[in-house]
């Protein structure tokens, strides 16, 4: 996909010329299920607290 290509090149070009792999998941839905578990794991809020560092 043209698209594809063009995240391709401008990735390239921020990172002074190494190449980025993009995995593509099989089933969508198992990306889906994969940011569930992740967005429970972290407490299931929408928004959290900022982190500072000191």
């Amino acid at each position: 996909m043209k698209i594809s290509q063009e995240v391709r090149e401008y990735a390239k070009e921020q990172q002074g010329g190494e190449s980025i792999d993009i995995k593509l998941i099989d089933d969508p839905l198992e990306g889906m299920r994969q940011k569930s578990k992740e967005f429970r794991a972290t407490g299931a809020e929408l928004y959290h607290p900022a982190v500072t560092e000191e």
